[in-house]
């Protein structure tokens, strides 16, 4: 429902035409060098970005003109944020965590497979 009351709007379809419009949002959580996580949230129509949230600073940053009205929408709906927020700082890293421990098994695995003995 919410897709509709955003994608419905008037106003964006004079930015993006008439077309049916596909809203995508992406979560990305790059782990930096000292081991501390961020989230940001990429959003837009037809696989153009329009709109960035920065869920460390709560900030909505708006990259193409169709994002001023999709960050209206998106800013004042508190759930909304509080969703992505919760996403962006628990959920994530519980998932990083799981991949990195998986990925850890298998570089193990992969070395001591390359690590056999010469024949002699």
């Amino acid at each position: 429902m919410r897709g509709r009351r955003i994608c419905g709007n008037q106003r964006l379809t004079s930015f993006l035409g008439a077309d049916p419009l596909t809203l995508q949002g992406r979560m990305m959580c790059p782990c930096k060098a000292n081991g501390r996580t961020s989230g940001s949230w990429p959003f837009g129509f037809n696989g153009q970005i329009s709109l960035l949230f920065d869920s460390e600073n709560r900030n909505w940053t708006v990259v193409q003109p169709a994002g001023r009205l999709l960050k209206e929408t998106l800013d004042n709906d508190r759930d909304t944020t509080m969703f992505l927020m919760k996403i962006s700082h628990g959920d994530y890293k519980k998932w990083l965590e799981q991949f990195l421990g998986h990925w850890e098994k298998m570089l193990d695995t992969t070395a001591s497979l390359l690590q056999t003995p010469d024949p002699e």
